[in-house]
């Protein structure tokens, strides 16, 4: 009977020490499961933190390229505008030649001449208007946006103020003046 009282006793210790195992197991899960959701937070923040920093890189970017863009396109219309400037005198040397053989007889020789001259005028006036060059031609009023004021005279036939003669062609280049017209005004 002994024996059958010692084996309870240790069953019941063995009982006793079990539960025990498991009240330690279940606090030290606790402990753990607590831990694990601490750190899943802060993995989540900073995986928004990270996503936050990306989405804003892509967008950084993108402003980049427009700003990159929009320069290029403003230094090719200055490199156009500073090249086709430069064109204009020519065109107005061709017309002045143009002009001064316009009334004069001349041999035939040079009249062939003259003809390659309004040939390469022609081509020059061309090329100006495929890049969007306009003569100016509002020259009846004084405008000094599109018109440079070289002198002032008497005139009969205009009214102060008014364009008397054009001295030389103005321009424009996609909408801006390239070149004002030189003018003489009446007074």
């Amino acid at each position: 009977m002994n024996d059958k009282v010692e084996i309870k006793n240790k069953a019941e210790q063995h009982e006793q020490e079990h539960a025990e195992l498991s009240q330690d197991q279940s606090s030290s899960s606790e402990l753990q499961d607590t831990e694990l959701q601490k750190e899943l937070e802060a993995c989540k923040t900073m995986a928004d933190e990270w996503k936050d920093k990306y989405v804003r890189s892509i967008a950084e970017f993108e402003n980049y390229k427009k700003r990159v863009f929009q320069d290029q396109k403003i230094w090719i219309g200055t490199a156009q505008a500073e090249i086709l400037g430069d064109l204009l005198d020519i065109v107005d040397d061709f017309e002045r030649a143009i002009a001064q053989q316009e009334n004069k007889e001349l041999p035939a020789e040079l009249t062939v001449w003259f003809e390659g001259f309004a040939l390469t005028h022609q081509s020059l006036q061309k090329l100006l208007n495929k890049f969007g060059v306009e003569e100016i031609t509002q020259n009846d009023e004084f405008n000094p946006v599109y018109h440079e004021a070289m002198l002032q005279v008497d005139s009969e036939a205009h009214e102060s103020g008014a364009v008397v003669e054009v001295m030389q062609k103005g321009y424009r280049f996609k909408g801006k003046v390239l070149r004002p017209a030189k003018v003489s005004v009446a007074k």
